[in-house]
C-alpha cells in the first residue's frame, strides 16, 4: 500500500514566524557552570586597601571575588574589627557612593549585606541588571541585614549612595559563576520583562501588512 505525500506551501507569514523563532534561538547565549556562594566578611584588611583609606579595593581572586569602587578617593577604610568603614566627610563633603561588581565582569546574584548607618541622611542600595532592586536605609540605623524584596537578585552591579555617607559594612553575600541564560541582541543585554521592540538590540523586526 502506498500513501500520498502531503504537500504544503510555506506562506510569507509563516516564513516570517520561522525566521523570528530562529533569530531568537540564535540570540541566546547560555553559560552553564556551578554557582559559588561567596561572602566578604572582612576578617582581615584587603591587600590593596591602604591603611589610610582608599577609593577602590578588591577581595578574593580575579576569577572569584568582588570589586568595590567608590568616591571620594578615601571612602573606604578597614576598621580592624572585621568590617569596612565608609566616611565621605574628609574629601567628599559628605556625599559618597560606590559600586560592587564581580571581578570577572559577569553578572552575579546579590543575596544580602550588613549595614550600619551613622550618617545624617538616608542611604540607597540599588541593584542594576536583569533583576533590578532598590533598598532604602534610614539615616541612623543599627547593624541590619538587608535583603532585596522577594529574595536574591541577579544583577550586573550594586550601587550604594548617600548624601551623608558615614557607615559600616560587613558580610556581603553573593553567588558568583551563576548558571543560567542571558539574552543579548546586538551585544546588548535584553533584561527580564522587556517587551518593547528596539532596533538597538535587534528586536524590532519591522512590520508586515496583514494578509501578505
Amino acid at each position: 500500500m502506498t500513501y500520498p505525500i502531503a504537500k504544503f506551501r510555506i506562506t510569507r507569514g509563516l516564513r516570517i514566524i520561522i525566521n523570528a523563532v530562529l533569530l531568537t534561538v540564535m540570540l541566546f547565549s547560555t553559560i552553564t557552570v556551578l554557582a559559588a556562594t561567596y561572602n566578604d566578611g572582612f576578617g582581615s584588611r584587603p591587600a590593596d586597601l591602604s591603611s589610610g583609606g582608599d577609593g577602590e579595593f578588591n577581595t578574593g581572586t580575579s576569577d572569584t571575588g568582588l570589586n568595590y569602587l567608590g568616591s571620594p578617593s578615601d571612602l573606604f577604610t578597614w576598621e580592624g574589627t572585621a568590617e569596612i568603614g565608609l566616611d565621605a566627610s574628609f574629601s567628599g563633603g559628605g556625599t559618597g557612593s560606590f559600586t560592587i561588581t564581580s571581578r570577572d565582569g559577569k553578572s552575579f546574584v546579590f543575596n544580602s549585606l550588613d549595614w550600619k548607618n551613622d550618617g545624617g541622611a538616608a542611604t540607597t542600595i540599588a541593584g542594576e541588571g536583569p533583576e533590578p532592586f532598590t533598598i532604602d536605609v534610614g539615616a541612623v540605623t543599627p547593624y541590619t541585614t538587608y535583603i532585596p524584596d522577594g529574595g536574591s537578585k541577579l544583577v550586573t552591579q550594586v550601587t550604594i549612595s548617600s548624601s551623608d555617607m558615614y557607615a559600616l559594612m560587613d558580610n556581603v553575600s553573593v553567588e558568583l559563576d551563576v548558571p543560567g541564560a542571558a539574552l543579548y541582541g546586538n551585544s546588548t543585554l535584553i533584561v527580564n520583562g522587556d517587551d518593547t521592540p528596539d532596533s538597538a538590540d535587534d528586536t524590532d523586526l519591522g512590520s508586515t501588512p496583514a494578509g501578505t
